[in-house]
């Protein structure tokens, strides 16, 4: 049976996209992804909105429009009329509707409220961002379903809102039966007997927002801790490397390579290729538990990096720090220089349109100037 699905996307919290098109290709109703990577269409009519103003959107929002081509789906836009800036040209220009208005987030929602069978508001929840807020409040008080991305499409919902319902009577606790014992005092008995009369202590609730059946509260993150090897028999005078798990998140490294000479090399390359074994299947587990992509950890890193070097017949790269250079404040944007082109099996490059390559041709990003001197090679198609 067809579904009728109107549904929106906000908010700016961190989201692959490999988890963006898991959910949504299940949750909307898409087939099996071909040879090339794409999944079968949906036999639901679905109805897509993105919210289009300089702080509305984003680069992981850009992900969720880069799925609705990948989906082979249309979408609509809601432009403001003043908060905009060069990001939001293509997100625009690809729009099968534009919708200005001054208030972007009131209208996001007085159209889901207005559209025919299900309505649905996805936000990519972040706390910082206060458009999460304000479209959940607007949503919530229209009666419309939200959902957050980054935890698997569950219900948002706010835990004052359990408050409200009232408790269930409690039921009347069976009788206990008279335990048998053994020989023993009848003090002894006597303190059993208060102990297990005793009231136990009620566990006092705790507040915040809710999403889906779990409360969400802030705790602190504890690091998975790894032992660093030592040793394994080298007895050079050089520099030991500084493990990256000690190092600064925020401090970028440079590597310089040392000769090795006079070890013992099939052994420390045995004892490495084990450690980085280990490591990388560390990474392999945490990546199933948060069904993300598998990433190489910092440590995972230099265990394979030092790896290479041995068998290679080098020391493992020293990391010397380098002075990182500051960014200014704001959100990154969309490179606007450069434009997406689709390079053809015989050398010959088109502008890219919405919609899915052809067999044999590759999506490239060119600059003006590459764009300029393709053009008098005349490998550039008119596109008149």
């Amino acid at each position: 049976m067809t579904r009728k699905i109107t549904i929106a996307f906000a908010g700016s919290g961190k989201v692959k996209k490999q988890t963006i098109e898991a959910l949504l290709d299940d949750f909307l109703g898409f087939g099996p992804k071909d040879a090339d990577g794409y999944p079968a269409p949906s036999e639901n009519d679905i109805h897509v909105l993105f919210p289009a103003s300089a702080t509305h959107f984003n680069d992981e929002l850009q992900k969720v429009v880069d799925w609705t081509e990948y989906a082979d789906l249309p979408y609509d836009v809601v432009l403001a009329t003043s908060d905009r800036d060069d990001s939001l040209e293509a997100l625009v220009s690809d729009a099968e509707q534009v919708i200005e208005v001054p208030n972007v987030d009131k209208t996001i929602v007085d159209t889901l409220a207005a559209a025919e069978g299900e309505k649905f508001l996805v936000l990519l929840w972040n706390d910082e961002d206060d458009h999460c807020e304000i479209l959940f409040d607007l949503a919530d008080a229209s009666g419309i379903r939200t959902l957050d991305l980054l935890t698997a499409l569950d219900d948002i919902k706010w835990a004052s809102d359990e408050a409200d319902e009232p408790a269930p009577e409690p039921e009347p606790a069976p009788e206990p039966e008279k335990p048998v014992r053994g020989r023993r005092g009848s003090r002894a008995a006597k303190v059993e007997e208060e102990a297990e009369e005793a009231p136990k202590p009620a566990e006092k609730p705790a507040r915040g927002r809710r999403r889906g059946k779990e409360e969400v509260l802030e705790q602190e993150e504890v690091p998975l801790e790894v032992e660093e090897p030592q040793g394994f028999g080298i007895t050079e005078d050089r520099q030991t490397p500084v493990p990256s798990s000690n190092r600064s998140p925020e401090q970028p490294v440079q590597a310089t390579t040392q000769p090795v000479e006079g070890m013992d090399r099939d052994y420390l390359s045995g004892a490495l290729q084990s450690i980085f074994l280990f490591l990388h299947g560390l990474d392999a587990t945490n990546a199933y538990r948060t069904l993300g992509e598998a990433e190489e950890s910092a440590v995972t890193a230099l265990a394979r990096e030092a790896l290479e070097h041995v068998t290679a017949g080098s020391a493992p790269a020293v990391e010397e720090p380098v002075e990182e250079v500051k960014r200014g404040r704001g959100r990154p944007r969309i490179n606007p220089k450069t434009t997406g082109y689709l390079k053809t099996g015989d050398g010959v490059y088109r502008k890219a349109g919405r919609g899915r390559p052809k067999a044999g041709e590759e999506k490239v990003d060119l600059t003006d100037e590459q764009i300029a001197d393709l053009t008098r090679q005349g490998l550039v198609l008119d596109e008149d």
